[in-house]
């Protein structure tokens, strides 16, 4: 027969047994909390399902999980080429719980988009660049332009007739072109296509050139049926050294775009930096690295200044292409 007081110490000893899973919970949370990001994080991206950008959120959440001791969860809003997510991420409270990942594309429609509801400049914290990549000039395999120079040469002499195409009109691929033909002189006709099918006229003859990523046409160059005629970079591109630099013919010239990690602008420095040295951390491990090296891409840490000071040179060199070629979208 049990007395009263070993029934008050039994009721005792289940009650902290109770107590104990909700001690470890808010023990979790607030480890995580210090993290910068509470139980759980999002990730937002504004491309739809297995676009880059989403590809990328899917490879590093699982580092910054690790590092921040947080719930990453991906999540996409796409709309707009990127708009849509953008004019949202200002709205957003910055209290570490929301991360973004922004691409460069984002300088273009800042410089040539007269319509866009957000501010690049003042509506996020910069926190690191991730990755950066250049873009690829392909011709059909049977194409007589061996060289950029070749081409170049057959643009002077016939102005405006040959063509080039990318996916879409005012975007970072289209301006690579403008870029070069504001360098140049050099005038082309833009063909602008909705999806890669592109590669199908430029493999049969229908077009001079098409411009995309390495990945867009890996494809159809080992087929044999397209050739890389220069890349983008200032320089040869790391797995694609035997494709010239456009730098090489055009001394100067340089696209290289990139996709970065922000929030919401007003996030304390405190978070912003411990956010900074997790995905450093993320982005230096060779089984990542190796990931990107597949699609042309290499990891591109960088500190908020030196994000936030490429951001402004971006969208100051496509603004004055953007003038050149008299692209404005209202």
């Amino acid at each position: 027969m049990h007395s009263s007081s070993d029934r008050r110490l039994a009721l005792k000893g289940l009650a902290a047994l109770a107590a104990a899973p909700a001690a470890l919970s808010l023990a979790s949370a607030a480890r995580a909390q210090q993290a910068g990001g509470g139980g759980s994080i999002r990730l937002i991206h504004g491309y739809a399902a297995g676009q880059s950008p989403d590809v990328l959120a899917r490879q590093i959440a699982p580092g910054l999980s690790e590092k921040l001791g947080a719930n990453i969860i991906v999540e996409a809003r796409p709309g707009a080429g990127e708009r849509l997510a953008a004019s949202q991420i200002g709205r957003i409270a910055p209290d570490g719980q929301s991360l973004y990942i922004m691409t460069g594309g984002l300088t273009v429609i800042t410089a040539v988009d007269r319509t866009i509801r957000f501010d690049l400049l003042k509506d996020f914290t910069y926190i690191s660049m991730l990755t950066q990549y250049p873009f690829m000039f392909w011709v059909g395999a049977n194409s007589p332009f061996k060289t950029l120079a070749d081409l170049l040469a057959a643009a002077r002499e016939r102005p405006g007739q040959l063509n080039y195409a990318t996916t879409g009109v005012a975007n970072t691929l289209h301006m690579s072109v403008e870029l070069l033909s504001s360098m140049t002189g050099v005038k082309m006709t833009h063909v602008a296509y909705k999806d890669s099918g592109a590669y199908t006229d430029l493999v049969g003859g229908g077009l001079d050139m098409s411009v995309g990523t390495a990945a867009t046409a890996q494809g159809l160059m080992r087929e044999g049926r397209v050739r890389p005629l220069c890349v983008t970079s200032p320089a040869r591109w790391p797995g694609w050294e035997t494709v010239p630099a456009i730098a090489e013919s055009v001394p100067g010239y340089e696209v290289v775009t990139w996709a970065a990690l922000t929030a919401p602008v007003g996030l304390p420095d405190g978070q912003r930096d411990r956010f900074n040295k997790a995905i450093r951390d993320v982005l230096a491990q060779p089984a990542l690295q190796n990931q990107f090296a597949t699609t042309g891409s290499v990891a591109r840490p960088t500190s908020p200044d030196e994000m936030r000071a490429r951001v402004e040179s971006d969208v100051a060199k496509w603004k004055k292409v953007a003038d050149y070629a008299k692209i404005q979208l209202n």
